[in-house]
C-alpha cells in the first residue's frame, strides 16, 4: 500500500484506489464527510477500455477496475446537510402512529409533486372558481392555458409534462434514479450554457445540492447496488450507457465536453415516447430521461431546481429506509454511507418502519424484517 501510494501514474493509482475498498486495508473507522459521485454522461463521454495486465485481471475483477476509474469522492456541503435536516423535521411532523411513518418510507417522490406549492395565479384561479359556482367552467378555459416555459408551479404545466414527472416516479426504482439522473445534468448544463451572469439561479444552492445527489445516487446505483432496494440490477444502466456512448462517438466532433454532449441530446425530437420508437430491444432511458427534463425546463429555473432538490432528498431517504439494516452496520463499522446517517436522522426523528417507541416508554424497539 505505502509503494503503491508513493508512485503516481495510472495503474498505481487504480490499483490503490481499488484496494482501498478492501475492509482489511482500510482501517478509517470515522466517517470521512464526504459522498461518492458517479456521472452517466461523463463516463460516456471518458470511456475507454482499461488497460489491465494479467496481475491485475487475476486480482480484481476487469468490470471493478473499471467502474473505479469514473468514481470520485466529495465533500458534504453544509447547504445539503441543512436542506436533508429541515426536509426531514418536516417530514417528521407527519409521522404520528407506524401507518403515517409506512406511508413516509415509501414516498418515492411521488409525494413531493402530490405536495407541491401553488403559485398565487393558481391560488387566485381556485378561489375564484368557488366564488362563481355557475361559471366554473368559464373560469377553467380562462386560466388552463398550459405554461411552456418559466412556469410558477407544476400545476401551469401542460397535462402531458405533468404525466411525465408523474410516471417517472411511478417506474422501477433503479430506472427512476436514472431518469432523474439524466434530468438533472441536462438541467444543470443547459442552465449553464443560458447563464448571463445575473441569473438568480446562478448561485442557488439548490442546483448544486440536487447535481450532488444526483452523482451520489447514481454511485450507489453502480458502485454499492447491494445497499439499494432489492432487484436492482446492472442491466438498464449498462443499455443507457451503450446508448449514451454510441450517440456521442457519432458526434465526437462536436460533444467533446459535458454541456456540448448536453445541448445536444436536448435537441433530439423526444414528441413520441422513447418506448414506443425501440420497442423492447432495449432497456436504456437515455432519452426518456431527455423527455424529463424537457418537462422540468417549462418550470422557471428557481422552481425548477428547488423541486429537484425536493425529489432527491426523496428518493435518497426512500433508498435509506429500504437497505437493509446489516447492510447500514456493515457501512458503520467502516465510517458509513452519507445515506446510512440519513436513516439514522430519520430515526431519531421517528420516521422509520425499523424502530417503534411505544406510548408510555422511553425505549425504542428494533423491528427486524
Amino acid at each position: 500500500m505505502l509503494w503503491l501510494s508513493k508512485h503516481k501514474n495510472v495503474m498505481a493509482n487504480l490499483l490503490y484506489k481499488a484496494i482501498s475498498f478492501i475492509p482489511l486495508f482500510n482501517r478509517n473507522k470515522r466517517w470521512s464527510n464526504t459522498m461518492g459521485q458517479y456521472n452517466l454522461i461523463t463516463y460516456c463521454l471518458k470511456h475507454k477500455a482499461a488497460m489491465c495486465g494479467a496481475i491485475q485481471r487475476f486480482l480484481f475483477h476487469y468490470e471493478m477496475l473499471e467502474k473505479n476509474r469514473y468514481q470520485h469522492l466529495v465533500g458534504v456541503s453544509v447547504d445539503l446537510k441543512k436542506l436533508i435536516f429541515e426536509q426531514l423535521l418536516e417530514k417528521s411532523k407527519s409521522a404520528s402512529d407506524l401507518k403515517a411513518c409506512t406511508e413516509l418510507c415509501g414516498c418515492r417522490a411521488d409525494r413531493v409533486l402530490k405536495t407541491a406549492a401553488k403559485c398565487p395565479d393558481c391560488i387566485n384561479k381556485e378561489k375564484l372558481a368557488k366564488q362563481q359556482h355557475e361559471s366554473f367552467g368559464a373560469v377553467e378555459r380562462e386560466f388552463d392555458q398550459p405554461v411552456t416555459e418559466n412556469a410558477k408551479c407544476i400545476y401551469k404545466i401542460s397535462e402531458e409534462n405533468r404525466k411525465i414527472l408523474q410516471e417517472s416516479v411511478e417506474v422501477e426504482f433503479d430506472q427512476s434514479i436514472l431518469l432523474w439522473h439524466i434530468a438533472t445534468d441536462l438541467c444543470h448544463y443547459s442552465d449553464q450554457q443560458n447563464s448571463t451572469g445575473t441569473n438568480p439561479v446562478d448561485n442557488d444552492s439548490n442546483c448544486e445540492v440536487s447535481k450532488l445527489l444526483s452523482d451520489y445516487m447514481l454511485y450507489l446505483l453502480v458502485m454499492r447496488p447491494i445497499m439499494l432496494p432489492n432487484r436492482i440490477e446492472q442491466i438498464r444502466f449498462q443499455d443507457t450507457s451503450a446508448e449514451a456512448i454510441e450517440f456521442f462517438q457519432e458526434r465526437k466532433s462536436i460533444c467533446e465536453e459535458e454541456s456540448q454532449a448536453c445541448i445536444k441530446l436536448l435537441e433530439v425530437n423526444t414528441e413520441i415516447s422513447p418506448s414506443i420508437v425501440k420497442g423492447d430491444r432495449s432497456k436504456s432511458v437515455l432519452f426518456d430521461g431527455c423527455r424529463l427534463a424537457k418537462s422540468l425546463k417549462s418550470l422557471e429555473p428557481q422552481k425548477k431546481w428547488e423541486l429537484l432538490c425536493h425529489v432527491w432528498v426523496e428518493i435518497l431517504c426512500f433508498a435509506a429506509t429500504k437497505c437493509r439494516w446489516n447492510h447500514h452496520a456493515q457501512q458503520l463499522s467502516r465510517g458509513g454511507e452519507l445515506f446510512t446517517h440519513v436513516w439514522l436522522l430519520m430515526a431519531h426523528l421517528g420516521i422509520t418502519e425499523q424502530f417503534q417507541i411505544s406510548k408510555g416508554h422511553a425505549r425504542a424497539m428494533l423491528v427486524v424484517h
